[in-house]
């Protein structure tokens, strides 16, 4: 009878112990989706990331971007747990890519909001003046500049023609290439647009291209079952 009542003992002391450590234990979960995700182009080769975290129990972050249009994402980086912030380098001027942020631990994963931005020209139309031809077509000629430390291959300097009514009548292009590292040189175009028709016109730099590039290497296929989680989806 006593070793009985030793027995009950030990299983009340054994089943109070369970009760007052199971509200301590914790069953691991899937880590918070990471938001407020904003990009900023901050060069004609690099976008900046930053994100707000809010978990404690992630692994680390994937970031996902959308290189090549359409609706698949691909795998850019694999950071440390704890991180907000990324750059993604060695992109094309004027290139529009889209990202999000996934978290993600051996239980599940989270997805942020969406965002896109476009990478800079590297380029700044310095001055320009509109003028007319023999012939009596209108012309812009002006000056522009190579903000960045390499050779443009080729430079796309874009003029939209408008009449008083707002009527679109025509684009021109200017087209000058190998253009050295910080170097200012002289544009022009030239159209069949009758100077006494303009009455107004719109001028932009529309393509830059570099012949080296590095924006769409070692990128790995996010998995579908990954991209679901994105909003919209």
């Amino acid at each position: 009878m006593r070793k009985i009542k030793i027995r009950y003992f030990v299983l009340m002391a054994c089943l109070g112990m369970i009760i007052l450590t199971s509200g301590c234990i914790k069953t691991k979960t899937k880590p918070g989706a990471p938001s407020n995700l904003v990009a900023i182009a901050i060069s004609h080769r690099g976008i900046q990331l930053t994100w707000q975290d809010n978990s404690d129990n992630e692994d680390g972050f994937r970031v996902a971007c959308n290189l090549y249009g359409g609706s698949t994402y691909y795998e850019i980086g694999d950071l440390p747990a704890n991180t907000t912030s990324f750059v993604h380098s060695g992109l094309d001027p004027l290139e529009t890519f889209s990202y999000y942020i996934q978290a993600y631990n051996d239980v599940g994963e989270a997805n942020s909001n969406e965002v896109e931005a476009t990478t800079l020209s590297g380029v700044t139309i310095l001055d320009y003046t509109l003028g007319e031809s023999y012939f009596g077509w209108a012309y812009i000629a002006g000056h522009a500049r190579n903000n960045t430390d390499e050779v443009l291959d080729s430079v796309w300097i874009t003029v939209w023609w408008y009449d008083a009514s707002g009527v679109l009548l025509d684009t021109d292009l200017a087209l000058d290439t190998d253009i050295p590292a910080g170097t200012t040189w002289e544009f022009e175009t030239w159209g069949t647009v009758e100077r006494a028709n303009v009455a107004r016109f719109d001028i932009e730099v529309t393509d830059v291209y570099i012949w080296s590039s590095s924006a769409k290497e070692n990128e790995k296929e996010m998995r579908p079952e990954s991209q679901w989680g994105l909003s919209g989806r």
